[in-house]
């Protein structure tokens, strides 16, 4: 049985098979496939080594082995090592050959390569650990290097790590996920709660408080909280493996201590109303009316103890408007309004 080929053995494949699609002069590569080819050179700068590698080679050996007798991937093999001795096998042309043999090579995939490294090291030097943040009522989408898209909300940060095997995002706050197809390299959300995982989905996740809730508008993600230890005055027990769920589409749960649950009164829709800067509110307290219109606004509403909890309401308000939600009050019996200049409390009649 032939060894199974290293990781590295793998990745110089794959650059010698870019390389002759690229050098194939009776085909040129779609948009798409120019856009697979730059995405796989990000990847990691093992790829981009890998393929600069086998361009140097094909341009030594271009028109001296014919016969195809030199093998490529032994050469990359050890070169990584020590140094491969070539002079017995093959004689170096003379200058005019090796010249020649050098402008054969056309000059747009020269330029394509050229342009592919230096993205690809803009790429890495800008998206090692790239961040990114919204202020009080800002909200911002950023396309990452995969294809994929973050629509930040209102004071959120996340932390990108697009990695070789793996896409990994830390959140801290709020934000909808639109995710590029890559089986390859899964899609992570991590918060302090849970982490969710997707292949290609749409998907919205809120960190607050103490819980993460995860709605999903398309495809299918799994959620898996993190572990939490059961702590008493004497011991500290051993967490238990936390235990993930799958969930689809219109789906919306909670992840909190160590615990994912079905959110069943939850919207998936509304989940991402905000995207229009719109609050959906169905039997919610003033309390976290007032707290999630301040996420959004400089000027804040404070809700006394008395009517924080016993009066509800539904509807639907311009998040960036909460004097629309203050008139609103204004007609109510229940509710007295008391204001300071851009500050408002709201108290018992």
């Amino acid at each position: 049985m032939p060894p199974k080929p290293t990781p590295q053995a793998k990745i110089d494949q794959q650059a010698a098979d870019w390389f002759v699609r690229l050098d194939d002069r009776s085909r040129v590569l779609s948009a798409r496939e120019q856009a697979r080819w730059l995405a796989w050179l990000q990847r990691s700068p093992r790829h981009l080594e890998s393929f600069m590698n086998v361009a140097e080679l094909y341009d030594r050996f271009e028109g001296i082995d014919k016969d195809s007798r030199f093998d490529v991937m032994q050469w990359l093999q050890q070169r990584r090592g020590e140094t491969l001795d070539i002079g017995t096998r093959f004689a170096r042309p003379s200058a005019p050959a090796w010249q020649a043999a050098i402008r054969s090579r056309t000059f747009a995939l020269a330029a394509s390569v050229c342009l592919a490294v230096l993205a690809a090291v803009s790429w890495w030097a800008l998206s090692a650990n790239d961040r990114y943040k919204t202020s009080i009522g800002e909200q911002r989408t950023v396309q990452l290097t995969d294809g994929s898209t973050i629509q930040l909300n209102t004071q959120s940060k996340v932390s990108v790590a697009l990695g070789e095997n793996s896409r990994v995002i830390e959140l801290e706050g709020e934000a909808t996920f639109t995710v590029a197809h890559d089986a390859t390299r899964p899609f992570l959300v991590k918060t302090h709660d849970a982490t969710t995982q997707a292949v290609g989905t749409k998907f919205n996740v809120y960190q607050e408080n103490g819980r993460t809730r995860v709605a999903v508008v398309e495809g299918v993600v799994v959620v898996t909280p993190v572990a939490v230890a059961a702590t008493t005055a004497a011991t500290t027990v051993k967490a238990k493996p936390p235990r993930p769920l799958t969930i689809v589409a219109g789906d919306v749960v909670d992840a909190s201590a160590g615990r994912v649950e079905h959110a069943p009164e939850a919207d998936a829709t509304a989940a991402i109303s905000w995207q229009q800067h719109r609050l959906i509110f169905k039997d919610t307290s003033l309390g976290e009316i007032a707290r999630q219109f301040n996420r959004y606004n400089a000027v804040q509403i404070e809700v006394a103890p008395a009517v924080r909890a016993s009066i509800q309401l539904s509807g639907t308000f311009d998040a960036k408007q909460p004097g629309t939600w203050i008139r609103y009050l204004q007609g109510r019996n229940d509710v007295a309004i008391r204001q300071d200049g851009e500050q408002y409390r709201l108290e018992a009649k």
